[in-house]
């Protein structure tokens, strides 16, 4: 089942602004081909940094990309960014275990957060 992800800003009563990951953590199940998609609606690019993303998903589609420890998933505003579970037509599925990332948001400048530091859980 397609796992979507919400990246967003809130301006708080100070008056300054924030990113939030929506859910901040997740559980993801281990079904190879399902997906999980970050969507960026602030007004800004956004940053993916997912350091053991090779544990649980395929490398996505992206010219630039050459592994998930080195590499950040830019995400222009108002986009998405899809990531599938690895494990489809008969390859070793995903690591179970939990994950941390990170998204940083040029709109704030700052990294996002959601009520903790965004993760997920396999299964």
């Amino acid at each position: 089942m397609p796992t979507p992800i919400s990246i967003d800003s809130a301006k708080m009563q100070s008056g300054k602004y924030r990113a939030f990951v929506d859910p901040p953590i997740i559980g993801i199940g281990d079904t190879p081909g399902d997906t999980v998609t970050w969507t960026n609606a602030t007004t800004d690019k956004v940053t993916l940094w997912f350091p053991n993303g090779g544990r649980v998903f395929d490398p996505p589609p992206i010219s630039s990309f050459s592994n998930f420890s080195n590499s950040l998933i830019d995400i222009p505003a108002g986009t998405a960014r899809t990531l599938t579970i690895k494990g489809a037509g008969g390859r070793p599925g995903p690591d179970h275990g939990y994950y941390k990332y990170s998204v940083y948001c040029e709109q704030v400048r700052d990294f996002a957060q959601g009520n903790s530091e965004p993760g997920l859980h396999v299964p």
